[in-house]
């Protein structure tokens, strides 16, 4: 299993899925950055600009959840598809060779696409999706001074973060 063979697959569904799992990602960033404006607002006692911050995060959450949902569904059956493809590729093969049994074949090919499916396939929309949180999480934090070692013989360095 290998991600070109997923691209290949449908170029056109797997992009929109690593985009959406993307955009997901930025919607709940969004939505918790919101928070810091309604914070702002009630600092600021301004009741009717926290109630539109309230709404605005409440939509983007439930947007990025919805769009969420809609992603593992549509990512199921494009891996649905590509597994059927992988089945009838070994079968095709196992008939031909008609070596061991039918029964040992489905039950070690129905565990190995498990297995892919759990290790390897569910992992491209998470590493997607933890990319795009960690970029924005670097790019929304301004650089601090920090001051490592304060109790040890190497008082004073300061280092840009």
């Amino acid at each position: 299993m290998q991600i070109k063979d997923l691209f290949r697959l449908n170029p056109g569904r797997f992009l929109a899925l690593l985009l959406a799992r993307a955009l997901t990602a930025l919607l709940t960033a969004w939505a918790a950055f919101a928070l810091t404006w309604e914070f702002s607002a009630i600092k600021d006692r301004h009741f009717q600009q926290f109630l539109l911050f309230a709404v605005l995060q409440l939509f983007l959450l439930l947007l990025g959840s919805l769009l969420d949902q809609v992603t593992d569904y549509f990512w199921e059956l494009h891996l649905e598809k590509y597994f059927h493809q992988i089945r009838q590729e070994v079968l095709a093969h196992a008939y031909a060779e008609a070596a061991g049994t039918k029964e040992n074949l489905q039950s070690e090919l129905t565990n190995d696409l498990e297995m892919l499916k759990e290790q390897y396939a569910d992992s491209i929309g998470g590493i997607v999706h933890s990319a795009v949180c960690f970029s924005n999480c670097l790019s929304s934090c301004p650089p601090k001074k920090i001051n490592f070692f304060r109790e040890s013989s190497c008082q004073g360095h300061v280092f840009m973060v």
